[in-house]
């Protein structure tokens, strides 16, 4: 199976928000665990990116990866899926 067809997009787009959720902000970035959240101006395409990969996520669940090696896109991968079972501490009412 090539790398490219590993990512899953819906795992994607829960990563997004939860980056969104516990990340840190900067400008229209949110960062969490060494990954990068942003969009665009209308919210359609979305970037998860790092340091050396980038996962473009489009309308219609179609992605565009950018990666420089199979062993950066790994790590990347295995990123976004511990990120994904990390679950967010409960929020209490004020």
């Amino acid at each position: 199976m090539a790398l490219d067809t590993r990512v899953d997009v819906r795992q994607a787009l829960r990563v997004f928000q939860k980056i969104q959720e516990l990340g840190t902000r900067d400008d229209d970035n949110y960062r969490y665990k060494g990954i990068t959240a942003t969009s665009d101006y209308d919210g359609y395409t979305l970037i998860l990116k790092d340091d050396y990969v980038t996962l473009t996520i489009l309308f219609h669940s179609k992605f565009k990866l950018e990666y420089h090696g199979a062993v950066w896109l790994v790590h990347f991968l295995e990123q976004l899926s511990d990120i994904d079972r990390h679950r967010a501490p409960k929020k209490h009412p004020d």
